[in-house]
């Protein structure tokens, strides 16, 4: 680490690409919050999807780039090598700063993340009792699987004939 100056540029540089690609990645989980909630087209969720896919592999790059940093420098790919190599080059308190905002952006994108998990989990459960209803399967005629999914029985009343 003889050279400070260049070597904090340079992960100055990837602490900045890490958090703008952890920002972006929020952003579109907070987007896919909204269409959850609405009532709009499959096609809009799986295009965006798609995008949120390709920022995911946009983050992990980012965080590629700081872990072979660590390892040229001989350290341990682990948010406390990370923050030895801070004490050591951060002199304005700058790499702290960049630090920071991107553990934040990775507890705020993993939260919303979460949520949306928890929403869409919601909305397929609504579904399928919307989909037993029109079967015909009541909610007494339904029991639970090893982790807590609702599963119906086989035999089920219909709701009319034609």
């Amino acid at each position: 680490m003889d050279n400070h100056p260049k070597l904090r540029e340079r992960f100055s540089r990837i602490l900045q690409r890490e958090s703008e690609a952890t920002e972006q990645l929020l952003a579109l989980l907070k987007q896919e919050y909204a269409l959850l909630k609405s009532t709009a087209p499959a096609e809009q969720l799986e295009a965006l999807n798609q995008q949120k896919e390709q920022q995911i592999l946009n983050v992990a790059q980012a965080v590629e780039a700081h872990n072979r940093l660590l390892r040229e420098l001989g350290l341990n790919n682990n948010g406390e090598e990370t923050r030895k190599l801070i004490e050591q080059l951060d002199g304005s308190g700058l790499l702290q700063q960049q630090w920071q905002a991107f553990l934040e952006q990775v507890d705020a994108s993993q939260k919303q993340n979460g949520i949306n998990g928890g929403l869409l989990t919601l909305s397929q459960r609504q579904a399928a009792q919307g989909l037993d209803i029109l079967r015909g399967i009541g909610e007494n005629q339904k029991s639970y699987g090893p982790s807590g999914e609702s599963r119906s029985h086989s035999h089920s009343h219909s709701l009319g004939k034609a």
